[in-house]
């Protein structure tokens, strides 16, 4: 994949490929979620969602790298015979789309950015766009993903996401917070946010 550099070449967007990087990764996710209240903040400041997910064929994990820190980060799974870790909240929902069988399904998921560069729009999108990107090339037409409420305007806005479902559910298997399933068209999303930032 392309490294996708914003317009001040400070930082570039590109596949992981040092494994031994996924507790950056694990930490950013950590601080981003506890920073607002998502989850209750952990001794070991890490958050690992599905360390299953992160072996699997289907995850491609992007990182947004400035110098060597990690400054953002974005999964894209590929659904397969593993699921989605989305299924612990919304079992039935993506059982039902499954079933319609015009979908081939994914999940971007862990949108993780670091504090200081969250005002930057331009990072934010890319990183959807790389993630997005990836899903096109594995012939993924349907992204679904797990967005607490504050965050769903954006989604509708940038991605005319679909609210699927919405429940309270817990992130880190202890606060409850108001979540809900968006279903996003990749072809359309891609270039839509493509165009944004060109």
């Amino acid at each position: 994949m392309e490294n996708v550099l914003n317009w001040q070449g400070k930082y570039k967007i590109s596949l992981l490929r040092d494994f031994s990087r996924l507790q950056e990764i694990y930490a950013l996710n950590h601080d981003a979620l506890s920073e607002v209240g998502d989850i209750s903040p952990r001794q070991n400041g890490m958050l690992v969602i599905d360390p299953r997910l992160d072996k699997m064929a289907e995850t491609s994990i992007l990182i947004a790298d400035e110098g060597y820190e990690i400054i953002g980060t974005i999964s894209f799974t590929l659904d397969g015979k593993e699921g989605m870790h989305l299924e612990k909240w919304f079992e039935r929902e993506v059982e039902a789309i499954r079933a319609k069988g015009d979908v081939r399904l994914g999940t971007a998921w862990r949108f993780a950015i670091e504090r200081k560069h969250r005002n930057n729009r331009r990072l934010v999108l890319e990183m959807i766009c790389a993630a997005f990107a990836v899903g096109r090339k594995q012939h993924c037409n349907k992204c679904l993903v797990v967005s607490t409420y504050r965050h769903i305007g954006f989604y509708k806005k940038f991605m005319e996401a679909e609210i699927v479902a919405q429940r309270q559910a817990s992130l880190d298997g202890k606060r409850l917070v108001d979540i809900a399933l968006l279903m996003i068209d990749v072809e359309e999303t891609w270039k839509r946010i493509k165009k944004v930032i060109s």
